[in-house]
């Protein structure tokens, strides 16, 4: 579930599912994408692949 909250600059995402399931980076991906009109390229998991806090960078063009 995508939220209005921020903090540091950096929008919050909650997702529900295990931490390194798969599904869970698929819909996180999935709702970047959709918010930012962007490619799957665009998306690059930065930090915290099997931690509770992921960090993304979006690539925007």
């Amino acid at each position: 579930m995508l939220t209005d909250e921020t903090h540091k600059g950096m929008r919050i995402m909650e997702v529900q599912g295990a931490i390194s399931d798969g599904r869970t980076h698929a819909e996180i991906r999935a709702a970047l994408k959709r918010l930012y009109g962007v490619y799957e390229r665009d998306i690059e998991l930065i930090e915290g692949y099997a931690s509770q806090f992921k960090r993304y960078c979006v690539t925007l063009r």
